[in-house]
């Protein structure tokens, strides 16, 4: 069961490779930079994952393929290639979280959103050709975009309390380089 939210979803009683949209190279089959995840997180309801090139993928099902995660007025650049220096608009890093999902996006900050799921899809004639969904509400956490180059325990422990105050969560864990 992927959605712990529900319970009428097939049993998968064996790890499952996870789907991709049609046209996608399965990573099995070939190291495509927008399919090989470097990153993933699960949630109560879904799994994220951020591909090398830094595509966001969210999966609710275990046997229907990922939805591109992109957000309407945030850009996305997916052009970093590692060992360059950071480009505004990559994706870091993503935290699936219990009712909202997180992406650290270089030059932007930590973004939140709250995770679709399938009851957003239903009417489609085939949820399977779905590949993109666009987040058309999302919030940018204050002061998150900033980068230093040491980071001492008490600002991270602010920082953890910061992300216990907006969402009720903690584990939230980038780099030591990472000021939020």
């Amino acid at each position: 069961m992927l959605n712990g939210m529900t319970h009428n979803q097939p049993p998968c009683h064996e790890p499952k490779i996870l789907l991709y949209p049609p046209g996608y190279v399965p990573p099995t089959d070939r190291d495509d930079s927008h399919t090989a995840i470097r990153q993933f997180s699960t949630g109560r309801t879904h799994i994220l994952g951020v591909s090398d090139s830094g595509r966001i993928w969210s999966w609710h099902d275990a046997h229907q393929p990922a939805v591109q995660i992109r957000f309407l007025s945030i850009e996305i650049n997916e052009s970093r290639h590692e060992g360059l220096s950071p480009k505004r608009g990559h994706v870091r890093s993503v935290f699936a979280g219990w009712s909202r999902s997180l992406a650290y996006i270089e030059g932007t900050g930590i973004v939140a959103w709250t995770p679709s799921d399938e009851s957003e899809l239903v009417g489609q004639s085939d949820q399977s050709e779905i590949d993109t969904m666009l987040v058309m509400e999302q919030w940018i956490i204050p002061h998150s975009g900033y980068l230093n180059s040491a980071i001492d325990t008490v600002n991270e422990q602010n920082n953890a309390d910061v992300c216990i105050r907006w969402f009720g969560f903690s584990g939230l864990r980038l780099t030591d380089t990472d000021c939020l």
